[in-house]
């Protein structure tokens, strides 16, 4: 059996490390949150598995399908957008 795996991408430390930073912080002290996108599908394409990159919700049922009928490992990169966290 293969390893299949699905992973959320928002190019940051955390989810919403900004929206924390900005709580705490200031606005002016969101250094370094953001990241660069990574494209974790083709790190396993590399290595021989198979790999998507999905970028809106209709395409993630199909590329999942196709993921599990590759036989082989696979992962799912799907972009997402990030919210703020909620503060209390």
């Amino acid at each position: 059996m293969g390893a299949n795996s699905v992973s959320g991408l928002r190019p940051s430390w955390l989810l919403t490390p900004d929206q924390l930073q900005i709580q705490h912080y200031g606005r002016d002290r969101t250094v370094g949150c953001e990241l660069l996108p990574s494209r974790y599908d083709r790190i396993v394409e590399a290595i021989g598995g198979h790999g998507e990159h999905v970028e809106r919700p209709e395409d993630l049922g199909p590329a999942i399908a196709r993921a599990i009928g590759s036989g082989r490992p696979a992962c799912v990169n799907v972009t997402i957008e990030g919210v703020a966290a909620p503060t209390f």
